[in-house]
């Protein structure tokens, strides 16, 4: 009996722990991809200093919540969306539309990825 309440003890922390890292990982690719949104939209309208200061929060947003992130998905990951962002920013810096829309293409595509990859599916089981 004591066996069956440990077990059913430790699958419930299990589950919670499980549930919370997947609302936080949620939660915070949710933020980046509407602030990345903003961005895109400013860089179609070709306003580049205010896209300038939209990259800058993104990053900043994104170097606040870094550490936890980088505990609860691939190191690989984390370091692939940092290098989007550092090229984004050096793109709308240099105002060179052309790559900063290949990038932000790729920034989109890795936070979308990265929000269904930590979702409990079968897609993601088998």
């Amino acid at each position: 009996m004591r066996a069956i309440l440990i077990m059913l003890v430790s699958f419930l922390i299990l589950g919670t722990l499980s549930w919370t890292s997947h609302s936080y990982i949620y939660s915070v690719t949710g933020h980046l991809q509407t602030q990345a949104q903003t961005a895109e939209d400013l860089l179609r309208l070709r306003q580049w200093e205010q896209l300038q200061q939209e990259l800058q929060s993104l990053h900043i947003y994104w170097e606040s919540r870094r550490n936890k992130m980088a505990v609860l998905l691939d190191h690989q990951d984390v370091n692939t969306l940092e290098d989007i962002l550092l090229r984004l920013e050096s793109y709308a810096d240099s105002q060179a539309d052309t790559l900063a829309f290949s990038e932000m293409a790729s920034l989109r595509s890795m936070l979308k990825n990265m929000r269904e990859r930590e979702t409990i599916s079968l897609y993601n089981i088998f």
